[in-house]
């Protein structure tokens, strides 16, 4: 009997690895195939114009976005397949109810959201640097006509070699003007932790996407003896869950966007100040392509997944 409980243990623990491995591989192809439009799309959100659409600044600070992706794919797809199957055996059932699914799929994406924020704040920071390019603000080139001008790093921003009282104070000055510009300050550990909240508060996105999935999926593939989709049903089906997710939740996706990247520092009040300059539209400022991207890029990824899963499941079957 403890044999055999250990084996079904042993089993789990297989499966969840596999689910994991299919989730992270799925991810990072999604994310390469559409970064360049991630990175359009930050920058919009965040009203910072974007001088050039070289290769170069459309793919700038996809290493760390890509390890990002990568941690924080793994550790979500693991604690999701390894919470919601120990349910299973725990309440000894096949069926999950659609409130139990969101509580197991919200603890993993809290406990993900939180270990991976920093690299989530770090990646967008670097997406966003491609508007010192030729303009306003250029931490790169605002000295191209002074040979000592350089700026050792983003942390030495303000302290360029044989700066004038005059070149400190316009460096300053448009921080005051425009509270929604990047800040070019050192990046201190509080920093590294703005826009956690709505990212915690955006955990119910993924419940909703995935528990929509897998809805779906069940309703596609009841009675058939195949319980796997094939690539067009896990694309459709991707498209319809991140979408129902994606609206529910942009407003708190762009107050997110604002909080990591400018001066803005409470959740209420970005959304309240957006509110009362734009209306309810200004709450779903590139709403659009904000649904392009997370559409595509989901769809995608549950395919891949699914062929993934697939794979790694039926050779663990024949191993064991």
């Amino acid at each position: 009997m403890g044999t055999s409980q250990k084996g079904h243990s042993f089993s789990r623990q297989r499966k969840a690895l596999a689910d994991a491995v299919a989730g992270l591989v799925a991810s990072l192809v999604a994310l390469w195939a559409f970064y360049p439009l991630d990175v359009f799309k930050i920058n919009f959100q965040a009203e910072i114009p974007v001088s050039s659409y070289t290769m170069k600044n459309m793919y700038r600070g996809v290493l760390t976005k890509s390890l990002h992706c990568a941690s924080s794919s793994f550790i979500y797809f693991y604690l999701y397949s390894f919470v919601t199957t120990w349910w299973i055996q725990k309440t000894k059932t096949t069926k999950i109810s659609t409130l139990s699914r969101l509580l197991l799929s919200a603890v993993a994406a809290i406990l993900n959201t939180t270990i991976t924020f920093p690299l989530d704040a770090i990646s967008s920071k670097q997406q966003t640097s491609i508007q010192s390019d030729g303009s306003k603000n250029n931490v790169e080139n605002i000295s191209s006509g002074d040979e000592e001008g350089k700026l050792c790093d983003e942390g030495d921003s303000q302290q360029q070699i044989n700066n004038t009282e005059e070149e400190r104070k316009d460096e300053t000055e448009p921080k005051e003007k425009f509270p929604s510009s990047i800040s070019s300050k050192p990046a201190g550990n509080s920093s590294m932790w703005k826009g956690l909240v709505p990212s915690l508060l955006l955990c119910s996105n993924p419940s909703i996407q995935y528990t929509v999935f897998e809805l779906l999926k069940t309703n596609i593939i009841d009675g058939r003896s195949d319980k796997l989709l094939n690539l067009r049903e896990a694309f459709i089906t991707g498209l319809i869950a991140k979408l129902v997710a994606t609206i529910a939740t942009y407003p708190l996706i762009q107050a997110k966007v604002m909080l990591m990247l400018t001066h803005q520092k409470s959740l209420l009040g970005t959304m309240v100040r957006e509110y009362k300059n734009n209306g309810i539209l200004g709450l779903y400022k590139g709403c659009n392509l904000q649904v392009a991207h997370t559409i595509l890029k989901s769809a995608l990824l549950m395919m891949i997944r699914e062929k993934i899963t697939a794979t790694t499941n039926s050779l663990i079957t024949v191993k064991m």
